[in-house]
């Protein structure tokens, strides 16, 4: 019995004591831990109270039997000795007689001379098991004392952790905000960068055309030239020099047929070469004499178009490194964007899952606060009844002192008047006392051993059950997890009350339990055969079957039911019936 109270404050402090240091602030946890420690205290005085009146009510009975007989011997002995002399005056002759049946008396009384001193063994060890009681009582006293230091240890540390949690919920807050804000900014940045795209791909198409057309007209001018050429080899044939400085111009044209493939904005130069050229033609045909001042044209003219195809290269370099950074830079805002989506997700079910959790403190807090109210009326009657039990105790054991001394007495009373009787009075008083005689009553009391409950090691106890859970970073698929409770005697963990789902779910991110549809789809039964009720331990819209998820797993943050695919590795927890030893 000790045990058991033990366990359950334990459950009481530990699990009231999370619940309500998560959310009421230090002032409001500070009350509520006084008020659960002074109704642990209460509830701890008052069952020790009990056990106390408990015994002292079985042992006042089992002494006042000791004494009821104790007295009828010690009057029955006092009696044969004052009629002793009447016995001799009224029978003086039959005590030779009835010799024989005396002795048989005798014997009767030795037989009951040696119960008398059964029975006082037997008090012997009723009063070391009374010895024993009461050293457990005190060793479960100090149990109960480290119990409650390490619920306090408990209670700091879940204060700290709720510390860091707001501050960390206030640091992600506002990195949210933050986000929010470069998101925005990369979305109008995005959205320029893609105007800016169409306009270059609209640009490049217009310069991929023009640059067909100028390759046409320089074919057509090439052609030209080379009958200008033929032309010109006809009229002047002394024109040596001129041949040479054509012919370079020839050489000059073909380097140039290289680089305008890649020229973009050329259009306008090529024109005016072409509209040059057209007037050199009929300038060679008009005016012979001129085509050396022509020829002074053509090269400064030339060296321009090289300057011009020099800037173009280069401008053509510029944009294609401006392209490639334009493509990396897109490839990272896919990414960046994409990551944003993930925080965002995430985000939204941080949000989603701490409105619950403020939703159910508060339906919780409420609760809390109704029964902070009985308990007060109630711990103020258990102090009323401590008192009463206080002074009913004092009494009881005063009582019980004096009873055990007039007990003494009448023993060592009694144990003198048995050796004061010689063999002729023990005669007499058996002729006197032949019917009539009191029997010595043995007792025999029985103290209710005491029952321990044990785990195996790497298992822990909790509400008469053993629990075992994985350790971080190991997962197993449902069936895998299973097979592994049962080598071990034990099975997926079935967590059918609030409390025990609060357990199991603390340990790990997502736990395996036993829970599944697999038999039959939509009827979800525990793995020991019965039928999982109602809906309250569910995640809203769960469960759904979206992929053929037929295994219920529980998630730490939100403390509710998913159905997830059986194929999934999660974490699980296992339970088993404790091992029960008496002592």
């Amino acid at each position: 019995m000790s045990l058991t109270f033990g366990s359950r404050s334990g459950q009481f402090g530990g699990d009231t004591a999370y619940l309500m240091s998560i959310d009421d602030g230090p002032k409001k946890g500070r009350r509520s831990l006084s008020l659960v420690w002074g109704i642990a205290a209460a509830a701890v005085c008052l069952l020790l109270l009990l056990l106390t009146f408990i015994l002292m009510a079985h042992n006042s009975s089992t002494i006042n039997r000791w004494d009821t007989n104790y007295g009828s011997l010690i009057q029955n002995l006092t009696k044969d000795r004052k009629d002793q002399p009447d016995i001799q005056k009224i029978h003086p002759s039959s005590l030779t007689q009835d010799q024989g049946t005396l002795k048989e008396e005798r014997e009767a009384l030795t037989n009951e001379r040696n119960q008398l001193k059964n029975y006082s063994s037997i008090l012997t060890r009723d009063s070391e098991s009374l010895r024993k009681e009461r050293d457990a009582l005190k060793n479960e006293r100090d149990q109960l004392k480290i119990h409650s230091s390490s619920l306090t240890r408990e209670l700091d540390d879940l204060r700290d952790e709720r510390k860091a949690l707001k501050t960390e919920r206030g640091t992600l807050k506002n990195e949210r905000d933050q986000l929010k804000i470069q998101f925005g900014n990369l979305t109008e940045y995005k959205n320029a960068l893609k105007e800016e795209r169409d306009a270059l791909k609209d640009e490049r198409g217009a310069l991929t055309a023009e640059r067909g057309a100028l390759k046409e007209e320089r074919d057509s001018l090439k052609r030209l030239t080379l009958n200008l050429t033929k032309d010109r080899d006809t009229l002047r044939h002394e024109r040596d020099d001129l041949k040479n400085e054509r012919e370079a111009l020839k050489a000059e044209h073909g380097a140039l047929k290289g680089e305008l493939d890649s020229v973009k904005t050329l259009t306008f130069n090529l024109t005016e070469d072409r509209d040059t050229l057209r007037h050199e033609r009929d300038a060679l045909r008009n005016e012979r004499e001129a085509l050396k001042a022509e020829h002074g044209a053509l090269k400064e003219e030339l060296d321009s178009l090289k300057t011009l195809t020099f800037n173009l290269t280069k401008e053509r370099d510029t944009l294609r490194h401006d392209q490639e950074a334009l493509t990396a830079e897109r490839g990272a805002l896919k990414e960046e964007r994409d990551s944003l989506k993930i925080l965002t997700f995430n985000l939204t079910k941080d949000r989603d899952t701490l409105r619950l959790e403020q939703d159910a403190l508060r339906d919780e807090r409420g609760a809390l606060t109704a029964e902070r109210g009985t308990l007060k009326g109630e711990r103020d009657s258990l102090q009323m009844l401590t008192l009463i039990l206080t002074k009913d105790r004092d009494t009881l054991k005063e009582e019980r002192d004096a009873l055990r001394k007039e007990h003494e007495r009448l023993k060592m009373s009694g144990c003198n008047l048995t050796t004061e009787m010689t063999p002729t009075q023990t005669q007499n008083n058996i002729v006197a006392t032949t019917t009539g005689k009191p029997r010595g009553e043995v007792i025999r009391t029985t103290v209710s051993p005491t029952v321990v409950k044990t785990c195996l090691q790497g298992w822990s106890l909790y509400n008469d059950k053993c629990y075992y859970f994985s350790p971080e970073g190991t997962h197993r698929s449902w069936q895998s997890s299973r097979q592994y409770c049962l080598d071990r005697g034990g099975e997926l963990a079935m967590p059918k009350t609030k409390l025990e789902l609060n357990y199991v779910s603390r340990r790990n991110m997502y736990t395996w339990i036993g829970l599944s549809d697999r038999l039959v789809e939509g009827r979800w039964e525990w793995v020991d055969g019965t039928k999982q009720n109602g809906r309250g331990f569910w995640k809203p819209g769960e469960p759904n079957n979206a992929g053929n998820e037929d295994c219920a797993e529980v998630a730490r943050d939100v403390v509710k039911l998913n159905d997830a695919p059986c194929y999934n590795d999660f974490s699980w927890a296992c339970e088993a019936q404790p091992q029960i030893t008496s002592q």
